[in-house]
Protein backbone atom coordinates (compact mmCIF):
# COMPACT_ATOMS: atom_id res chain seq x y z
CA UNK A 1 0.00 0.00 0.00
CA UNK A 2 2.67 2.28 0.85
CA UNK A 3 4.68 1.86 -2.61
CA UNK A 4 0.89 2.39 -4.25
CA UNK A 5 0.90 5.72 -2.56
CA UNK A 6 3.93 6.86 -3.57
CA UNK A 7 3.07 5.80 -7.19
CA UNK A 8 0.39 8.08 -6.56
CA UNK A 9 2.18 10.89 -5.72
CA UNK A 10 4.58 10.80 -7.98
CA UNK A 11 1.68 11.07 -10.68
CA UNK A 12 0.18 13.91 -9.05
CA UNK A 13 3.47 15.91 -9.38
CA UNK A 14 3.39 14.85 -13.88
CA UNK A 15 -0.40 15.68 -13.49
CA UNK A 16 0.45 18.96 -12.03
CA UNK A 17 3.25 19.81 -14.58
CA UNK A 18 0.84 18.95 -17.25
CA UNK A 19 -1.67 21.11 -15.95
CA UNK A 20 0.93 23.88 -16.10
CA UNK A 21 -0.13 24.10 -19.85
CA UNK A 22 -3.40 25.65 -18.64
CA UNK A 23 -1.67 28.44 -16.94
CA UNK A 24 0.73 28.79 -20.30
CA UNK A 25 -2.23 28.80 -22.69
CA UNK A 26 -4.28 31.60 -20.04
CA UNK A 27 -1.18 33.40 -20.05
CA UNK A 28 0.67 33.97 -23.27
CA UNK A 29 -1.72 34.93 -25.87
CA UNK A 30 -2.25 38.91 -24.38
CA UNK A 31 1.94 40.06 -24.40
CA UNK A 32 2.36 38.48 -27.47
CA UNK A 33 -0.91 39.43 -29.48
CA UNK A 34 0.79 42.49 -31.29
CA UNK A 35 3.86 40.41 -32.47
CA UNK A 36 1.94 37.88 -33.83
CA UNK A 37 -0.12 40.50 -35.75
CA UNK A 38 2.95 41.71 -37.25
CA UNK A 39 4.18 38.46 -38.68
CA UNK A 40 0.66 38.14 -40.53
CA UNK A 41 0.50 41.75 -40.91
CA UNK A 42 -3.21 41.62 -39.07
CA UNK A 43 -5.14 44.22 -37.90
CA UNK A 44 -5.31 44.52 -33.88
CA UNK A 45 -9.37 43.89 -33.86
CA UNK A 46 -8.73 40.87 -36.65
CA UNK A 47 -6.51 39.35 -33.49
CA UNK A 48 -8.69 39.80 -30.93
CA UNK A 49 -11.04 37.36 -32.20
CA UNK A 50 -8.40 34.59 -31.29
CA UNK A 51 -9.28 34.75 -27.78
CA UNK A 52 -12.94 33.59 -28.50
CA UNK A 53 -11.73 30.97 -31.43
CA UNK A 54 -9.74 29.83 -28.71
CA UNK A 55 -12.52 29.70 -25.94
CA UNK A 56 -14.50 27.85 -28.32
CA UNK A 57 -11.80 25.05 -28.52
CA UNK A 58 -11.70 24.93 -24.82
CA UNK A 59 -15.03 24.04 -24.49
CA UNK A 60 -15.56 21.47 -27.23
CA UNK A 61 -11.96 19.66 -25.65
CA UNK A 62 -13.83 19.98 -22.14
CA UNK A 63 -17.03 17.87 -23.51
CA UNK A 64 -14.76 16.17 -25.73
CA UNK A 65 -12.77 14.65 -22.28
CA UNK A 66 -15.80 14.15 -20.58
CA UNK A 67 -17.46 11.95 -23.08
CA UNK A 68 -13.76 9.63 -23.80
CA UNK A 69 -12.59 9.56 -20.14
CA UNK A 70 -14.94 6.15 -19.58
CA UNK A 71 -13.83 5.12 -23.20
CA UNK A 72 -9.94 5.43 -23.44
CA UNK A 73 -7.34 5.37 -21.38
CA UNK A 74 -6.95 8.82 -19.40
CA UNK A 75 -3.31 8.92 -19.57
CA UNK A 76 -3.28 7.70 -23.27
CA UNK A 77 -6.04 11.11 -23.94
CA UNK A 78 -3.11 13.30 -21.49
CA UNK A 79 -0.13 12.13 -23.58
CA UNK A 80 -1.42 13.22 -26.91
CA UNK A 81 -3.45 15.82 -25.59
CA UNK A 82 -0.17 17.19 -24.18
CA UNK A 83 1.97 16.35 -27.32
CA UNK A 84 -0.64 18.51 -29.49
CA UNK A 85 -0.36 21.38 -27.30
CA UNK A 86 3.18 21.13 -27.41
CA UNK A 87 3.47 20.93 -31.27
CA UNK A 88 0.63 23.71 -31.34
CA UNK A 89 3.26 26.59 -29.51
CA UNK A 90 5.74 25.52 -31.88
CA UNK A 91 3.55 26.06 -35.38
CA UNK A 92 1.69 29.28 -34.11
CA UNK A 93 4.50 31.78 -34.84
CA UNK A 94 5.24 30.06 -37.83
CA UNK A 95 1.96 30.94 -39.49
CA UNK A 96 1.75 33.65 -42.02
CA UNK A 97 -2.11 34.15 -42.21
CA UNK A 98 -4.62 34.52 -40.11
CA UNK A 99 -6.89 31.28 -40.95
CA UNK A 100 -4.02 29.48 -40.67
CA UNK A 101 -3.23 31.05 -37.02
CA UNK A 102 -6.84 31.10 -35.72
CA UNK A 103 -6.95 27.30 -36.41
CA UNK A 104 -3.84 26.59 -34.61
CA UNK A 105 -5.24 28.46 -31.44
CA UNK A 106 -8.68 26.86 -32.17
CA UNK A 107 -6.00 23.52 -30.97
CA UNK A 108 -4.57 25.10 -28.41
CA UNK A 109 -7.89 26.10 -26.80
CA UNK A 110 -8.86 22.48 -27.68
CA UNK A 111 -5.79 21.04 -26.04
CA UNK A 112 -6.41 23.32 -22.93
CA UNK A 113 -9.58 21.92 -22.50
CA UNK A 114 -8.51 18.26 -22.63
CA UNK A 115 -5.62 18.68 -20.46
CA UNK A 116 -7.84 20.96 -17.61
CA UNK A 117 -10.24 18.12 -17.08
CA UNK A 118 -8.05 15.32 -17.89
CA UNK A 119 -6.07 16.14 -15.08
CA UNK A 120 -8.83 16.89 -12.70
CA UNK A 121 -10.70 13.78 -13.56
CA UNK A 122 -7.03 11.89 -12.83
CA UNK A 123 -6.54 13.64 -9.87
CA UNK A 124 -10.36 12.95 -8.55
CA UNK A 125 -9.22 9.22 -9.73
CA UNK A 126 -6.46 9.27 -7.35
CA UNK A 127 -7.37 11.01 -4.38
CA UNK A 128 -11.03 10.42 -4.23
CA UNK A 129 -11.78 12.25 -0.80
CA UNK A 130 -13.95 15.14 0.19
CA UNK A 131 -11.19 17.58 0.82
CA UNK A 132 -8.83 16.76 -2.15
CA UNK A 133 -6.37 19.21 -1.24
CA UNK A 134 -4.19 17.60 -4.55
CA UNK A 135 -6.87 18.84 -7.20
CA UNK A 136 -5.83 22.63 -5.19
CA UNK A 137 -2.05 21.75 -5.61
CA UNK A 138 -2.22 20.97 -9.74
CA UNK A 139 -4.19 24.58 -9.90
CA UNK A 140 -1.18 26.17 -8.01
CA UNK A 141 0.85 25.56 -10.68
CA UNK A 142 -1.33 26.78 -13.31
CA UNK A 143 -2.07 30.07 -11.76
CA UNK A 144 2.23 29.95 -11.64
CA UNK A 145 2.83 29.03 -14.87
CA UNK A 146 -0.14 32.14 -15.82
CA UNK A 147 2.23 34.40 -13.56
CA UNK A 148 5.38 33.62 -15.11
CA UNK A 149 4.82 33.38 -18.82
CA UNK A 150 4.38 36.72 -19.36
CA UNK A 151 8.14 37.18 -18.52
CA UNK A 152 9.15 34.88 -20.53
CA UNK A 153 7.77 36.73 -23.31
CA UNK A 154 9.13 40.07 -22.51
CA UNK A 155 12.48 39.62 -23.84
CA UNK A 156 11.27 38.63 -27.09
CA UNK A 157 8.58 40.99 -27.85
CA UNK A 158 9.10 43.51 -30.05
CA UNK A 159 9.23 46.72 -28.32
CA UNK A 160 8.33 49.14 -31.02
CA UNK A 161 4.96 47.34 -31.76
CA UNK A 162 3.83 48.98 -28.30
CA UNK A 163 4.86 52.20 -29.43
CA UNK A 164 1.75 51.98 -32.22
CA UNK A 165 -1.35 50.65 -29.32
CA UNK A 166 -2.02 53.05 -27.17
CA UNK A 167 -5.14 51.10 -25.86
CA UNK A 168 -2.54 47.81 -25.27
CA UNK A 169 -4.99 47.61 -21.77
CA UNK A 170 -7.98 46.83 -24.23
CA UNK A 171 -6.33 44.33 -26.80
CA UNK A 172 -8.52 41.53 -25.45
CA UNK A 173 -11.71 43.00 -26.16
CA UNK A 174 -13.29 42.12 -29.90
CA UNK A 175 -15.14 45.09 -30.10
CA UNK A 176 -12.08 47.51 -30.51
CA UNK A 177 -12.74 50.09 -33.38
CA UNK A 178 -10.91 48.75 -36.71
CA UNK A 179 -10.65 52.35 -37.98
CA UNK A 180 -9.24 53.63 -34.80
CA UNK A 181 -4.72 53.68 -34.58
CA UNK A 182 -4.40 50.15 -33.22
CA UNK A 183 -3.06 48.71 -35.86
CA UNK A 184 -0.38 46.36 -35.85
CA UNK A 185 2.95 47.47 -37.69
CA UNK A 186 6.13 45.32 -38.73
CA UNK A 187 9.01 48.12 -38.44
CA UNK A 188 10.62 46.44 -35.92
CA UNK A 189 11.40 42.62 -36.48
CA UNK A 190 10.11 40.64 -33.73
CA UNK A 191 11.27 37.15 -32.17
CA UNK A 192 8.98 35.92 -30.64
CA UNK A 193 8.47 32.61 -31.89
CA UNK A 194 11.52 32.17 -29.42
CA UNK A 195 9.26 32.54 -25.97
CA UNK A 196 6.54 30.11 -28.00
CA UNK A 197 9.66 27.35 -28.36
CA UNK A 198 10.19 27.76 -24.77
CA UNK A 199 6.77 27.05 -24.12
CA UNK A 200 6.81 23.97 -25.82
CA UNK A 201 9.86 22.85 -24.04
CA UNK A 202 8.68 23.28 -20.53
CA UNK A 203 5.50 21.38 -21.52
CA UNK A 204 7.26 18.73 -23.15
CA UNK A 205 8.06 16.37 -20.39
CA UNK A 206 4.76 14.75 -19.35
CA UNK A 207 4.73 13.85 -22.49
CA UNK A 208 6.95 10.93 -21.92
CA UNK A 209 5.29 10.74 -18.62
CA UNK A 210 2.48 9.48 -19.62
CA UNK A 211 3.11 7.46 -22.60
CA UNK A 212 5.22 5.78 -20.21
CA UNK A 213 2.11 5.23 -17.40
CA UNK A 214 -0.35 3.77 -20.73
CA UNK A 215 2.43 1.50 -21.68
CA UNK A 216 2.55 0.65 -18.15
CA UNK A 217 -0.64 -0.22 -17.98
CA UNK A 218 -0.76 -2.84 -21.00
CA UNK A 219 -1.67 -0.07 -23.24
CA UNK A 220 -5.53 -1.22 -21.88
CA UNK A 221 -8.63 0.86 -24.41
CA UNK A 222 -10.74 1.80 -21.61
CA UNK A 223 -9.58 4.50 -18.48
CA UNK A 224 -7.94 3.26 -15.92
CA UNK A 225 -9.99 4.40 -12.95
CA UNK A 226 -11.22 1.15 -12.09
CA UNK A 227 -7.44 0.76 -10.96
CA UNK A 228 -7.97 4.09 -8.51
CA UNK A 229 -10.98 2.76 -7.10
CA UNK A 230 -9.72 -0.64 -6.31
CA UNK A 231 -7.19 0.77 -4.15
CA UNK A 232 -9.15 3.60 -2.67
CA UNK A 233 -12.75 2.47 -2.65
CA UNK A 234 -15.85 3.97 -4.42
CA UNK A 235 -15.57 8.14 -4.57
CA UNK A 236 -17.25 9.51 -1.93
CA UNK A 237 -20.48 10.86 -2.32
CA UNK A 238 -24.44 10.81 -1.27
CA UNK A 239 -26.99 9.76 -4.29
CA UNK A 240 -29.82 12.12 -4.58
CA UNK A 241 -32.72 10.80 -6.70
CA UNK A 242 -31.52 12.24 -10.73
CA UNK A 243 -34.20 15.24 -10.27
CA UNK A 244 -32.48 16.94 -7.23
CA UNK A 245 -29.04 15.98 -8.67
CA UNK A 246 -29.95 18.21 -11.56
CA UNK A 247 -31.25 21.09 -9.80
CA UNK A 248 -27.42 21.00 -8.25
CA UNK A 249 -25.95 20.72 -11.27
CA UNK A 250 -27.53 23.48 -12.46
CA UNK A 251 -26.14 25.87 -9.59
CA UNK A 252 -23.03 24.52 -9.99
CA UNK A 253 -23.11 25.51 -13.46
CA UNK A 254 -24.47 28.72 -12.82
CA UNK A 255 -21.73 29.32 -10.11
CA UNK A 256 -18.66 28.60 -12.17
CA UNK A 257 -19.37 30.95 -15.00
CA UNK A 258 -18.42 34.24 -13.68
CA UNK A 259 -15.32 32.54 -11.30
CA UNK A 260 -12.45 33.40 -13.84
CA UNK A 261 -14.40 35.75 -16.71
CA UNK A 262 -14.50 38.23 -14.46
CA UNK A 263 -11.15 37.97 -12.76
CA UNK A 264 -10.33 38.55 -16.78
CA UNK A 265 -12.72 41.47 -17.44
CA UNK A 266 -10.63 43.13 -14.53
CA UNK A 267 -7.01 42.45 -15.56
CA UNK A 268 -8.09 43.32 -19.04
CA UNK A 269 -9.70 46.81 -18.03
CA UNK A 270 -7.48 47.51 -14.99
CA UNK A 271 -5.59 49.97 -16.93
CA UNK A 272 -8.20 51.64 -18.70
CA UNK A 273 -9.57 52.04 -15.48
CA UNK A 274 -7.02 53.86 -13.65
CA UNK A 275 -6.23 56.31 -16.59
CA UNK A 276 -10.10 57.42 -16.55
CA UNK A 277 -9.68 58.09 -12.63
CA UNK A 278 -8.53 61.82 -11.10
CA UNK A 279 -5.05 59.74 -9.93
CA UNK A 280 -1.76 60.14 -11.17
CA UNK A 281 -1.43 56.44 -12.41
CA UNK A 282 0.83 56.16 -15.41
CA UNK A 283 0.48 52.61 -17.38
CA UNK A 284 3.67 51.47 -15.75
CA UNK A 285 1.87 51.92 -12.30
CA UNK A 286 -1.15 49.93 -13.65
CA UNK A 287 0.66 47.36 -15.54
CA UNK A 288 2.68 46.68 -12.52
CA UNK A 289 -0.72 46.52 -10.24
CA UNK A 290 -2.45 43.92 -12.61
CA UNK A 291 1.05 42.21 -12.09
CA UNK A 292 0.47 42.43 -8.40
CA UNK A 293 -3.33 41.25 -8.87
CA UNK A 294 -2.50 38.07 -10.65
CA UNK A 295 0.51 37.56 -7.84
CA UNK A 296 -2.28 37.83 -5.14
CA UNK A 297 -3.78 34.97 -7.40
CA UNK A 298 -1.41 32.55 -7.15
CA UNK A 299 -0.45 33.29 -3.43
CA UNK A 300 -4.21 33.05 -2.85
CA UNK A 301 -4.46 29.68 -4.47
CA UNK A 302 -1.24 28.84 -2.52
CA UNK A 303 -3.08 29.21 0.74
CA UNK A 304 -6.60 27.76 -0.06
CA UNK A 305 -3.98 24.69 -0.56
CA UNK A 306 -2.64 24.55 2.88
CA UNK A 307 -5.62 25.42 4.65
CA UNK A 308 -8.34 22.98 2.60
CA UNK A 309 -5.88 20.25 4.78
CA UNK A 310 -6.53 22.08 8.04
CA UNK A 311 -10.05 23.51 8.18
CA UNK A 312 -13.74 22.26 6.67
CA UNK A 313 -14.12 23.40 3.14
CA UNK A 314 -17.35 25.03 3.38
CA UNK A 315 -16.33 27.01 5.92
CA UNK A 316 -13.00 27.74 3.93
CA UNK A 317 -15.32 29.20 1.32
CA UNK A 318 -17.51 31.16 3.96
CA UNK A 319 -14.78 32.68 4.81
CA UNK A 320 -12.85 33.05 1.23
CA UNK A 321 -16.70 34.75 0.48
CA UNK A 322 -16.06 37.12 3.34
CA UNK A 323 -12.82 38.85 2.27
CA UNK A 324 -13.62 38.81 -1.26
CA UNK A 325 -16.71 41.58 -0.04
CA UNK A 326 -14.56 43.45 2.02
CA UNK A 327 -12.14 44.15 -0.78
CA UNK A 328 -15.02 44.55 -3.34
CA UNK A 329 -16.39 47.24 -0.88
CA UNK A 330 -12.54 48.82 -0.98
CA UNK A 331 -13.16 49.26 -4.71
CA UNK A 332 -16.44 50.58 -4.40
CA UNK A 333 -15.42 53.33 -1.39
CA UNK A 334 -12.68 54.64 -3.89
CA UNK A 335 -15.09 55.30 -6.64
CA UNK A 336 -16.33 58.47 -4.21
CA UNK A 337 -13.45 58.47 -2.42
CA UNK A 338 -10.29 59.12 -4.79
CA UNK A 339 -7.28 56.85 -3.07
CA UNK A 340 -4.57 55.18 -4.59
CA UNK A 341 -3.88 52.91 -1.92
CA UNK A 342 -7.65 51.89 -1.89
CA UNK A 343 -6.91 50.80 -5.58
CA UNK A 344 -4.22 48.93 -5.43
CA UNK A 345 -5.40 47.44 -1.43
CA UNK A 346 -8.43 46.38 -3.30
CA UNK A 347 -7.13 45.14 -6.24
CA UNK A 348 -4.65 43.10 -4.40
CA UNK A 349 -7.65 41.52 -2.13
CA UNK A 350 -10.01 40.77 -4.96
CA UNK A 351 -6.93 38.97 -6.69
CA UNK A 352 -6.43 36.83 -3.18
CA UNK A 353 -9.91 35.93 -2.75
CA UNK A 354 -11.03 35.60 -6.08
CA UNK A 355 -8.52 32.75 -6.39
CA UNK A 356 -10.13 29.68 -4.68
CA UNK A 357 -13.39 29.00 -5.94
CA UNK A 358 -12.28 27.33 -8.80
CA UNK A 359 -11.47 24.49 -8.16
CA UNK A 360 -12.82 24.58 -4.05
CA UNK A 361 -16.37 24.47 -5.28
CA UNK A 362 -15.58 21.38 -7.13
CA UNK A 363 -14.01 19.72 -4.01
CA UNK A 364 -16.99 20.96 -1.71
CA UNK A 365 -19.52 19.84 -3.89
CA UNK A 366 -17.67 16.10 -3.13
CA UNK A 367 -19.28 16.23 -0.04
CA UNK A 368 -22.78 15.68 -1.31
CA UNK A 369 -22.44 14.76 -4.95
CA UNK A 370 -20.39 11.87 -6.65
CA UNK A 371 -17.47 14.03 -8.31
CA UNK A 372 -17.07 12.28 -11.79
CA UNK A 373 -16.30 13.51 -15.48
CA UNK A 374 -19.62 15.02 -15.68
CA UNK A 375 -19.51 17.40 -12.66
CA UNK A 376 -15.63 18.73 -14.15
CA UNK A 377 -17.22 19.11 -17.25
CA UNK A 378 -19.79 21.35 -15.98
CA UNK A 379 -17.82 23.58 -14.06
CA UNK A 380 -15.05 24.04 -16.27
CA UNK A 381 -17.57 24.19 -19.49
CA UNK A 382 -19.14 27.15 -17.33
CA UNK A 383 -16.07 28.77 -16.72
CA UNK A 384 -14.99 29.01 -19.99
CA UNK A 385 -17.97 30.16 -21.19
CA UNK A 386 -17.35 33.37 -19.01
CA UNK A 387 -14.23 33.93 -20.08
CA UNK A 388 -15.22 34.76 -23.43
CA UNK A 389 -18.66 35.97 -22.61
CA UNK A 390 -17.59 38.44 -19.27
CA UNK A 391 -14.86 40.14 -20.88
CA UNK A 392 -16.73 41.10 -23.85
CA UNK A 393 -19.61 42.30 -21.95
CA UNK A 394 -17.53 44.39 -19.21
CA UNK A 395 -15.80 46.16 -22.46
CA UNK A 396 -19.42 46.90 -23.73
CA UNK A 397 -20.73 48.50 -19.92
CA UNK A 398 -17.35 50.13 -19.71
CA UNK A 399 -17.57 52.12 -22.75
CA UNK A 400 -21.46 52.66 -22.69
CA UNK A 401 -21.97 53.12 -18.79
CA UNK A 402 -18.58 54.71 -17.90
CA UNK A 403 -15.57 52.94 -16.15
CA UNK A 404 -17.20 52.51 -12.59
CA UNK A 405 -19.64 50.26 -13.87
CA UNK A 406 -16.84 47.86 -13.83
CA UNK A 407 -16.63 47.80 -10.48
CA UNK A 408 -20.34 47.53 -10.22
CA UNK A 409 -20.05 44.42 -12.37
CA UNK A 410 -17.54 42.86 -9.86
CA UNK A 411 -19.66 43.22 -7.24
CA UNK A 412 -22.51 42.29 -8.82
CA UNK A 413 -20.66 39.18 -9.29
CA UNK A 414 -19.32 38.90 -6.13
CA UNK A 415 -23.49 38.81 -5.11
CA UNK A 416 -24.46 36.20 -7.55
CA UNK A 417 -21.45 34.12 -6.79
CA UNK A 418 -22.46 34.14 -2.82
CA UNK A 419 -25.96 33.69 -4.16
CA UNK A 420 -25.27 30.42 -5.88
CA UNK A 421 -23.32 28.87 -3.13
CA UNK A 422 -25.71 29.89 -0.21
CA UNK A 423 -28.50 27.93 -2.98
CA UNK A 424 -26.18 24.64 -3.38
CA UNK A 425 -25.83 24.74 0.74
CA UNK A 426 -29.63 25.19 1.37
CA UNK A 427 -30.38 22.61 -1.28
CA UNK A 428 -27.98 20.12 0.04
CA UNK A 429 -29.60 20.63 3.69
CA UNK A 430 -32.94 20.07 2.55
CA UNK A 431 -32.38 17.20 0.66
CA UNK A 432 -30.13 15.11 2.91
CA UNK A 433 -33.55 15.56 4.99
CA UNK A 434 -36.02 14.53 2.89
CA UNK A 435 -34.58 12.61 -0.22
CA UNK A 436 -31.39 11.39 0.51
CA UNK A 437 -31.42 7.46 -0.31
Amino acid sequence: MGEYYESKKCKLLWVAWAFGIVGIDNGILGPSLLDLGSLIQAQLYQMNWLFIISGIGFILGCLLVGWMSSKINMDLILAVSMLLGSATFIFIPLARNLPLMATLFFIQGLTKGLVDVGCLITCNWLFPTKHNWEMQLITVVASFTAFVIPFIVLPFQSHKLHMFSEDTQLRNMSYINPHSHNNITKDDPTNIQYAYLIAAFITSPPIIAFFYYYIRSGCHSWSNQSDYEDMTGKILGQKYPLVKKTKMLVLLFLFHIPIFGITIAYSNLLTAYGLSTSRNFTKADLAFMTSVMWGSFLMGRILTTVFSKIFDIGILLTLNFGGLFLFVSLLVVQIYIPNEALLWIGTSGFGLFQSSFLPTVISWAGGFLTIDAVILTTALVASGIGEMTIPFIAGIFFHSLGPSSLIYLMLGNCCLEFAMFAMMGFLNNYYRKNYLI
